[in-house]
């Protein structure tokens, strides 16, 4: 991340290579870097390199700009990324290249089914500008991971470090980053939870290097943080499941205490965002408010007109496509479609019946 630690001074006596450079050159400092490191990794540098009373220097790892959040996700279900992508798929519509540049980190199962799922919503509005060649280059959403073409890895980080490249999207693994320094990335999404505060904070630091807001946010499940889970800290489970400031366990996780804040609450975490008293966040808590209790059956107007019959038969092929997907068609091992899948026609007339708008 931003900061680092120097160890000089002398060596105490120990065995190995380490000894005998110290034997060869016992006047000559040394000099050790790293990052994100707690106490206890600081402790294990100074034990495993043999330094005596070595000198520390070092300073407080906060991003300020960073807005840190989670939030849950389905665990199951062939839509349960729905409620993450959809939102991404319309903003990238939208916004093609004003969308802000995006991160999302995922095992390679799930970014696979990421990419997937962006290039099967966006078709041919994929490629920017519209119209342009159906080629790689020219896509606006990629996957990158160990796996990837190395030709492919190689072309996308010279043109993100450039500023020449169309990417605004970026499905990745842990094997992004590694010496790599984008500066202007936006918004660092995880789907699934990192084994460590450490990981997690190296990752969620790609984005606003360049000191602009900037956000960091993790989506997980009962799997996601699951005791089951080999390797997954007790820390990492409680960030992301606690009501409490993301900074401050962050920070006080690596020995740090956050500084007082120049900035309006909300733009710290999730935490404060409920409690934050600024104008806009009043604003939005009495629109909020309004509304729930406008929201009444008997103070509410409806504006939303009825499917037309046109738009009702679309749904309909759609929702009996749908169920004809669940298991193939006709008779299952258990039974009627409607039995195994508790998807019957009777549900189908009541989607339709109660749809007072179609979106998609």
């Amino acid at each position: 991340m931003n900061f680092s630690y120097i160890f000089r001074k002398e060596f105490r006596p120990c065995y190995g290579k380490l000894g005998l450079l110290a034997s060869i050159f016992p006047s000559i400092p040394y000099l050790a870097l790293t990052a994100t490191a707690t106490l206890a990794t600081k402790e294990e540098i100074v034990r495993s390199l043999g330094l005596m009373d070595p000198t520390f220097v070092e300073i407080n790892p906060d991003r300020p700009n960073i807005y840190f959040a989670s939030f849950t996700r389905p665990s199951r279900g062939g839509n349960k990324l729905d409620s993450i992508l959809s939102p991404l798929v319309c903003e990238l519509k939208e916004s093609r290249q004003d969308f802000p540049l995006t991160l999302i980190y995922g095992n390679l199962e799930t970014i696979a089914e990421c990419f997937c799922y962006f290039s099967t919503k966006m078709g041919p509005l994929q490629y920017h500008p519209i119209g342009a060649a159906p080629v790689a280059k020219n896509r606006m959403f990629t996957q990158f991971h160990a796996q990837y073409p190395d030709h492919e890895r190689e072309r996308i980080v010279q043109e993100l470090v450039s500023g020449e490249s169309k990417l605004r999207l970026m499905f990745v693994t842990v094997a992004f980053g590694i010496g790599v320094d984008v500066p202007n990335i936006r918004r660092v999404i995880h789907i699934g939870v990192p084994r460590t505060l450490e990981e997690y904070f190296q990752e969620a630091g790609r984005c606003g290097r360049d000191g602009k807001p900037a956000s960091a946010t993790i989506f997980y499940n009962s799997y996601d943080t699951s005791t089951a889970k080999k390797g997954m800290a007790p820390s990492m489970r409680e960030y992301v499941r606690a009501n409490k400031c993301k900074r401050e366990m962050i920070l006080s996780y690596f020995g740090y205490k956050p500084p007082k804040r120049a900035g309006v609450d909300h733009t710290c975490c999730d935490f404060h965002q409920q409690y934050c008293q600024c104008e806009d966040c009043v604003l939005v808590s009495a629109v909020n408010t309004f509304d729930l209790k406008g929201s009444d059956d008997s103070h509410t107007v409806t504006t939303k007109r009825p499917l037309n019959s046109a738009q009702e038969e679309k749904l309909r092929e759609e929702l009996l496509d749908f169920r004809l997907s669940l298991h193939g068609s006709g008779k299952t091992c258990l039974g009627s479609m409607s039995l195994a899948s508790g998807f019957g026609l009777e549900l189908i007339d009541m989607v339709i019946a109660r749809a007072t708008e179609l979106t998609s």
